[in-house]
């Protein structure tokens, strides 16, 4: 019961997390998306092993990958650069 209750909390929590960095200008999550690809990039570099994910994110992140359309392709892709491009013949 007190597992639940505190996996309910930590869900409300990431929600209202999520809700504030929507406020958030543009300019930085792009710093903060940075300064965390900095991050993965020296605890990679190091060898250090990512802690165990705790069943309240693993149920967020569940949530927060059905509101995005992974497989969607970017404006800014290869595929469309090349569309975009007059064919050469």
């Amino acid at each position: 019961m007190i597992a639940s209750v505190k996996v309910v909390m930590r869900l409300l929590a990431d929600l209202l997390v999520l809700v504030v960095l929507m406020l958030r200008p543009r300019r930085a999550i792009a710093a903060e998306a940075l300064v965390l690809r900095r991050q993965l990039a020296l605890f990679q570099e190091r060898g250090i092993k990512p802690r165990r994910v705790d069943s309240a994110t693993r149920i967020s992140l569940a949530l927060l990958s059905r509101l995005c359309d992974y497989c969607a392709p970017r404006p800014d892709s290869e595929a469309d650069r090349r569309s975009a491009e007059p064919a050469v013949h």
